[in-house]
C-alpha cells in the first residue's frame, strides 16, 4: 500500500515513527507552528483524499530568522550571503533528515513543492506495503 491510499490511522502510525526515527538522531521536532528562538523538523500529515495525501518532514526556521530572510527577499537582495547560506543549510539538512529516515527503515523522496522547496515526501516506512 503507498501512503496516498493509506488510512488515517496508518499516516498517523508512519507520523509516530517519523517523530522517533529524528528523536533518535538527536533531530528536534514538532508538529505545528515555527518556534520564536529556535530550527525545528515539522512533522505533519496530509489527510486530503488527493494525491497530496501522506506524512511530510520539513526544516523550519526559527520565526525570527524566517522573518530576517524574508525582509532581504523583499528589498530584493536575493544574492545576500545570508539567504545564499540559508540555502546551503536547508540543503545539509534535508540530507540529515533523509539520512536519520533512512537509519530508521524510512523513505523519502522530495515533494517537488515549488511553494516548500526543501518538503520531504514519506514513501514507505517500516509496516508498510
Amino acid at each position: 500500500m503507498s501512503l496516498d491510499q493509506a488510512s488515517d490511522d496508518e499516516l498517523e502510525r508512519v507520523r509516530g515513527l517519523v517523530a522517533d526515527a529524528l528523536e533518535s538522531a538527536g533531530i528536534r521536532w514538532q508538529l505545528h507552528e515555527k518556534p520564536q528562538s529556535y530550527a525545528v523538523a515539522q512533522v505533519t500529515i496530509d489527510y486530503g483524499r488527493d494525491s497530496g495525501r501522506g506524512v511530510f518532514v520539513s526544516w523550519e526556521q526559527s520565526l525570527a530568522e524566517h522573518e530576517s530572510l524574508m525582509r532581504l527577499v523583499r528589498e530584493g537582495d536575493h544574492m545576500n550571503p545570508r539567504i545564499l547560506a540559508a540555502d546551503d543549510e536547508a540543503q545539509a539538512v534535508n540530507a540529515r533528515l533523509q539520512a536519520a529516515l533512512r537509519a530508521a527503515g524510512i523513505e523519502s523522496e522530495d515533494a517537488e513543492n515549488d511553494f516548500a522547496p526543501y518538503l520531504l515526501r514519506i514513501v514507505s516506512a517500516p509496516g508498510t506495503a
